[in-house]
C-alpha cells in the first residue's frame, strides 16, 4: 500500500512539474503600414522545428521548451520577419508588405 501511495505521488508530482514548465510563446501578427491583423500568418519556432498558423484574427500560440527562442513569422504577400523571443508576455508582430 505504501509502495503504490508513493507511485501515485511520484506521478502526480511529474506531471504537475512538468505543466509548470510548459511555456508558450503567443502573440499577434499585424500589417507593419495599416496595423490590421494577418490572417492565417505562419509561425515558426526555430527551437524545435515546429509551426503554427495564425488564426483569422492574427492570433497565435505555440509551445516552447525554453528562453530565449526565435520564431519566423511569415504570409504571403510579406517578407518574412525573425525574431527574438525573451519573455513569455504577448508578442505583437508587425510585417512588412
Amino acid at each position: 500500500m505504501m509502495r503504490k501511495t508513493a507511485t501515485i505521488f511520484l506521478v502526480l508530482y511529474a506531471l504537475i512539474h512538468h505543466s509548470a514548465l510548459a511555456q508558450t510563446v503567443s502573440g499577434v501578427v499585424r500589417d507593419g503600414e495599416t496595423r490590421i491583423p494577418v490572417p492565417f500568418a505562419t509561425v515558426y519556432l526555430l527551437e524545435n522545428k515546429s509551426g503554427v498558423n495564425a488564426n483569422e484574427e492574427g492570433l497565435f500560440s505555440l509551445p516552447s521548451a525554453s528562453l530565449p527562442a526565435k520564431i519566423v513569422v511569415s504570409s504571403v504577400g510579406y517578407r518574412s520577419d525573425t525574431i527574438e523571443v525573451r519573455s513569455h508576455r504577448s508578442l505583437t508582430v508587425y510585417l512588412r508588405p
